[in-house]
């Protein structure tokens, strides 16, 4: 019989790199058993050996041959996989004594099986397996000794066994990251939605159905489906410990999730109307189908122009490990809004090469909990993620539904021709700006940030880690990461920050970086950095400004590092012309931002004098 890598960690009771560990650690007489195919490992030597040399935590290596017998089984065969996991759900209801009562009184055990099995998934496998059933029970039996639960064993289960080995369940599974946003989304939007529950729609969700915190208090409610990935999934609801229903009728819940991953146009547009005007539904499958200009672009259009698809995002690549190359979509689906045709909007996003962070989740999560609501709820929303775009602009254009901007088109930089550049200056009030001509246009001379740290004029300077709770209130601002951006409201005390030696504080020009990687220009200095926030500090013979270098860093792809992050040098006049160019440019910043604090205030000071009558407006 041969096992995996992984197998023999679950055997060891030990993580999967210690098995690495001991193939290199242990040679000659002593040595690891080698592979017999494919790194596959014979069990019966594997199991010979770490009794032989008491590795790992395991006393009784052998007690798990009958479990790994019958994975075995069911990495070859749906049907064996499918007892195997019903009798797993049939061990997690009735509790640790089920092996002890199919020996003594098998009758009894098996008599419970239909009042146990609240959501018709088991039940049927268990009665058929007949006098296989105790062998079955007692191999289960040692695997839930190895695992930190029945929860945990079917996760292990479904992950090690089914999705990685079974084609079936792996075209239904999906990334850990696009899982847990579909989990997240989904119980962002049960939360608004008055706490009536959260149903799986398609009968086959087991992989964000996983995802669902076990603390959650809320209902789940589940379709029926029988096929193998239907009832496997209700057994991962068996197992967990949330409330949980399966039902035949999809009204009355709250928030309705189809993973419609592999269903055709007719099937995929059909799931996505309403039968129920107080739920929300989320709608997964292929963007090809859902915002791009494939498919039935018709019926498509006809929910649109209905006004009940309130989001459309499409998802990166490889959300779905068994078609890493096709993209998925989501649609937020609730009842239209109150708005007419022409001033009904839609919100979009495209995701297309983002990484799926858990900042990104949560953020996307929240855009859309705000998008199933009223229009009056969104008008102050300051979106994420989402972009609100007119229906019919949409509608219009055709084609893709995330390619549209949902912000107002801004010319690039690079549009621009030098002679525009003047008056440019002048309509924004930039008096005294220095002189504007004509120059060579001899292109870019590129170099690293990493470049610039070994000659350098580039220091990367670590953030301090002084506990901030410690510092107390003060004026001394601070910048620092909160939920994943760069923000710089949090102030301490001065005297009691700068006393700590290890306290350092920014110098104007500073370029602060942050996750992404984010950056701003510090220009005004004197402020305290804390950890993970860094900062770049550029030498006076550095050939680039603080501008450029927070331009580049902040728009360098996701999860990049100094290396990859591209400057362009300048030489010593061109930059020094732009550096007093940006000093006049951040004045007048300044200026426009003082304004607008300014009617910021005036509109408080109106709104509360309108709200208690202390003035009275007249439409002129």
């Amino acid at each position: 019989m041969l096992i995996t890598a992984t197998d023999v960690a679950m055997i060891a009771r030990v993580r999967r790199p210690v098995v690495s560990v001991w193939r290199k650690r242990y040679v000659g007489v002593d040595a690891f058993p080698e592979p017999v195919a494919d790194g596959a490992f014979d069990a019966a030597h594997v199991v010979a050996w770490l009794a032989e040399h008491g590795r790992g935590n395991n006393r009784q290596p052998e007690r798990m041959l009958p479990l790994l017998t019958m994975l075995s089984e069911a990495r070859a065969d749906v049907t064996r996989a499918m007892d195997l996991s019903a009798v797993l759900a049939f061990r997690a209801a009735f509790g640790e004594t089920l092996v002890d009562h199919l020996s003594d009184a098998p009758g009894r055990a098996i008599d419970a099986v239909e009042r146990l099995d609240r959501l018709t998934c088991f039940a049927r496998e268990v009665r058929a397996l007949g006098d296989e059933l105790p062998r079955t029970a007692l191999a289960v039996d040692a695997f839930l000794d190895e695992r930190f639960g029945a929860a945990d064993a079917m996760q292990w289960f479904t992950d090690d066994c089914l999705v990685r080995h079974l084609p079936l369940f792996g075209a239904a599974a999906l990334s850990a990251e696009a899982a847990e946003l579909i989990a997240h989304a989904a119980l962002t939007l049960t939360d608004g939605a008055g706490g009536r529950g959260l149903l799986d729609a398609a009968g086959t969700g087991f992989a964000w159905l996983s995802r669902l915190p076990a603390e959650w208090p809320g209902r789940v409610g589940i379709r029926l489906d029988e096929s193998p990935v239907g009832r496997h999934t209700r057994r991962v609801l068996q197992t967990g410990d949330w409330d949980t229903y399966a039902v035949a009728d999809e009204r009355g819940w709250g928030v309705a999730v189809h993973a419609a991953l592999d269903a055709d146009d007719a099937e995929l547009f059909r799931r996505a109307a309403l039968v129920d005007d107080d739920q929300i539904r989320l709608l997964v499958g292929p963007a090809r189908l859902l915002c791009d200009e494939t498919g039935d672009v018709v019926a498509r259009d006809e929910l649109l122009r209905d006004g009940v698809v309130r989001a459309v995002v499409k998802l990166p690549a490889g959300c779905r490990p068994a078609h890493p190359r096709e993209a998925l979509a989501m649609w937020l689906v609730a009842e239209r809004d109150e708005l007419p045709f022409e001033h009904h909007r839609t919100f979009v996003a495209d995701l297309t090469g983002v990484a799926l962070t858990a900042e990104l989740i949560g953020d996307l999560a929240r855009d859309l909990a705000v998008a199933a609501l009223d229009a009056a709820v969104q008008q102050h929303r300051s979106w994420r993620v989402l972009r609100p775009v007119l229906t019919r602009h949409l509608l219009a254009r055709g084609g893709s539904l995330v390619a549209v901007s949902a912000v107002p088109a801004r010319r690039a930089a690079a549009d621009f021709s030098a002679d525009e550049l003047p008056a440019m200056a002048a309509q924004l009030g930039l008096a005294g700006f220095p002189a504007l001509s004509r120059g060579p246009g001899t292109g870019r001379r590129e170099v690293s940030a990493q470049a610039g740290i070994a000659d350098g004029w580039l220091r990367l300077v670590s953030g301090s880690r002084l506990p901030l709770a410690e510092l107390g209130n003060g004026d001394l601002a601070v910048w620092t990461v909160a939920e994943g951006r760069l923000d710089r409201s949090v102030g301490v005390d001065r005297l009691t920050a700068l006393a700590h030696r290890r306290a350092w504080l920014t110098r104007p020009g500073d370029v602060i970086i942050g996750p992404g990687p984010s950056a701003v220009v510090d220009a005004h200095g004197g402020s305290l950095v804390a950890a993970p926030a860094r900062a770049l500090r550029l030498t006076a013979k550095a050939p680039v400004t603080a501008g450029q270098l927070s331009r580049a860093v902040a728009a360098a792809p996701r999860g990049t590092k100094p290396p990859q992050w591209r400057l362009t040098a300048l030489d010593a006049a061109q930059r020094d012309a732009l550096s007093a160019a940006s000093d006049k440019i951040g004045q007048r910043r300044a200026e426009l931002d003082a304004q607008l604090d300014a009617l910021n205030t005036f509109e408080d000071a109106l709104l509360d004098a309108c709200e208690t009558t202390t003035i009275t407006l007249e439409t002129r």
